[in-house]
């Protein structure tokens, strides 16, 4: 089964990018694809990169720019670069530690998993009409999937997940059933109920910014609807990463739009993220732990205690990482841990400080540029200043989350969708500041789907019914074309 979905990704990609471009792929293929079918099971050949949707995704977009000729065009941004550069570290470090066809094969993945969706991500909302479109595929899929998120929720624990492992679609690890609160956390189409979370992060943050950028209200009934089942996502999760993420999301874009001009507080945010994380690692290395303090533990004490003995057993490997860390070498059994539950300990480890650095250049320069478009739009209407605050508070909100979350799930791929149209975002406002650059083109959307165009005015023109007077009948103290000139002015 699961061979024939990837066959189908495969060739819909490459059909729809080649036809009709790949801003069209991701509305119409990369969306419902990572939604309901990232966890489909990979088909492996030796020395190159594994079948699986993500690559079939990115394999059908090349190949079909190169038959359609259909290469976008868009303005090159620093931000570019760096992506590029911190595609590229990962891949050395599997060539420093284990042989050349790692970095083959880890090259590839960065391209599949970072380069590809942010670059979709840039794409998709250059094209208005696609906006569009993507945001009504958003608002059906969502809505279905915190359905059976309830299900899962109080009714049937993981069954959505079983139920396509038996079909042979995927193979997920979903025996060991997980409860807080005595309601089961549900995980749906994802690896794990946190990932289930951060999706519904991601994908409630994109359904705000395609919306404004559609010409849409979030209180439409179709964009609520979708919202809705973002919210539902994030709740029946049951993750305290997840909660984490869309308190801070949702109270900075809070502030951030009730209190245009303070601006300020977005650097002072940033570099009280940065020193509490160093706070926090520092007082888990020094805490003592045992198996007696998990005994009368509540759910958020037992959730912290296990982050403590990840962060101290993890640090020991993190100080011999080196420049470009060890990639895979180091094995569970070693750092005596199931996974390593904090995304930067896991960056050092397996990619070294450089890669690290690499985060922190990304997150200055983001902080920079969002501050400075914070400033361009601050007397913008809504449609623009909503989706700039959207886009910078759910990237902040899930980059916190990721202290307690290893990056490489399927949120980290609307992560850098995100991160995409952040870039695109910043480009539009400084070459198209004015309402008509974020409004849809005339029958950019579909039949029925109710975007708000902008109104326009019908221009006047001059009555075609009035007859012209004889020369030799006009006085000659008003001129010839008085009276049509005045027509026109009036």
């Amino acid at each position: 089964m699961n061979y024939i979905v990837l066959v189908i990704i495969f060739l819909g990609a490459i059909y729809t990018t080649s036809r009709y471009g790949p801003a069209r792929t991701f509305s119409l293929i990369v969306l419902p694809t990572m939604l309901y079918l990232a966890t489909t099971m990979a088909y492996k050949i030796a020395n190159i990169p594994a079948f699986d949707p993500v690559s079939c995704i990115a394999y059908g977009t090349l190949i079909g720019m190169a038959l359609g000729r259909r290469v976008p065009k868009l303005t090159i941004h620093p931000i570019d670069y760096l992506i590029a550069v911190m595609t590229l570290t990962p891949a050395i470090s599997g060539w420093l530690n284990v042989e050349f066809w790692t970095f083959i094969n880890m090259g590839s993945d960065r391209i599949f998993w970072w380069l590809v969706p942010y670059m979709l991500g840039r794409m998709a909302l250059s094209d208005p009409i696609e906006r569009a479109r993507a945001l009504k595929v958003l608002c059906i899929a969502t809505p279905i999937i915190g359905f059976l998120a309830l299900l899962e929720w109080r009714l049937l624990p993981n069954e959505v997940s079983r139920f396509t492992n038996r079909i042979s679609l995927t193979n997920v690890n979903n025996e060991m059933v997980l409860k807080r609160f005595a309601f089961f956390r549900s995980m749906v189409f994802y690896h794990h109920p946190i990932d289930h979370g951060n999706m519904g992060v991601m994908t409630g943050a994109m359904i705000v910014i395609l919306a404004y950028m559609s010409g849409k209200s979030i209180w439409s009934r179709t964009v609520m609807i979708g919202l809705g089942g973002s919210l539902v996502c994030i709740f029946t999760s049951m993750s305290f990463t997840s909660y984490l993420a869309a308190a801070v999301a949702v109270g900075l874009v809070y502030f951030f739009f009730k209190l245009p001009s303070q601006r300020w507080v977005l650097p002072l945010f940033v570099l009280f993220m940065v020193g509490g994380m160093l706070y926090l690692t520092n007082d888990l290395l020094s805490k003592q732990l045992n198996d007696e303090q998990r005994i009368n533990a509540n759910a958020l004490q037992d959730s912290l205690w296990i982050r403590a003995l990840i962060v101290q057993r993890a640090w020991e490997f993190a100080q011999q990482a080196g420049f470009f860390g060890f990639e895979r070498e180091v094995s569970k059994d070693q750092l005596a841990l199931e996974s390593v539950d904090n995304s930067y300990m896991l960056f050092i480890i397996r990619f070294g400080w450089i890669y690290l650095a690499g985060w922190v250049i990304l997150l200055a320069s983001f902080t920079v540029i969002a501050y400075r478009m914070f400033k361009t739009t601050v007397f913008a209407p809504t449609s623009v200043r909503l989706p700039v605050i959207t886009a910078t508070c759910a990237l902040l909100g899930v980059m916190c989350g990721m202290y307690t979350v290893w990056f490489g799930f399927t949120y980290s791929y609307f992560f850098m969708i995100i991160l995409g149209m952040f870039i695109t975002l910043r480009q539009m406002t400084r070459t198209a500041f004015a309402r008509s650059a974020y409004s849809p083109m005339p029958g950019s959307a579909a039949r029925g789907f109710g975007v708000r165009q902008t109104p326009r005015v019908r221009p006047k023109t001059e009555p075609q019914s009035v007859p012209q007077a004889e020369p030799q009948a006009v006085p000659q103290t008003v001129p010839q074309t008085g009276r049509v000139d005045a027509i026109g002015q009036n």
